[in-house]
């Protein structure tokens, strides 16, 4: 899957830069391509990826659920946060605007244990094209950085 990104998008990137994978569905597509959502966040119940494994500079490669890759964008600053010690609603107050969240997006992840949020940095467009990825998960490692 590696080589038929590579192979369509010209990336800067050495050793030490992580590729992911990052899928994205309804309005969060759109407000992504059009630069409205200035953080991408992923919450969840248990300590799932990017959780602890994204950094500045870092790659992720936009996609489409169901659709092809129309873009990626660098990692600037990258935020975890555990609900068991920090208070979920501070993060959805403080971070509302640029998450684009509205108040049902609240409801649903209300019991989430964990966050991420990556600061977008330096959108870029590519032609759509198509990868053959197969299962349900929403993020992928494509390529690990060394440290």
């Amino acid at each position: 899957m590696i080589e038929e990104i590579l192979n369509n998008i010209d990336l800067d990137f050495d050793e030490t830069t992580t590729i992911h994978l990052a899928i994205f569905s309804g309005p969060y597509f759109d407000y992504i391509v059009e630069g409205k959502k200035t953080i991408e966040s992923r919450f969840s119940k248990n300590r799932g990826l990017p959780y602890q494994k994204v950094k500045p500079n870092d790659i992720i490669i936009v996609k489409q659920s169901g659709g092809p890759i129309i873009g990626y964008f660098y990692a600037g600053v990258c935020l975890f946060f555990d609900f068991k010690k920090d208070d979920i609603n501070e993060v959805f107050k403080k971070y509302r605007k640029p998450l684009c969240i509205d108040d049902e997006f609240i409801r649903n992840k209300q019991d989430s244990n964990y966050a991420t949020l990556i600061k977008v940095q330096k959108y870029q467009r590519v032609k759509p094209f198509k990868i053959n990825k197969k299962g349900m998960s929403t993020w992928l490692i494509l390529k690990e950085g060394k440290l």
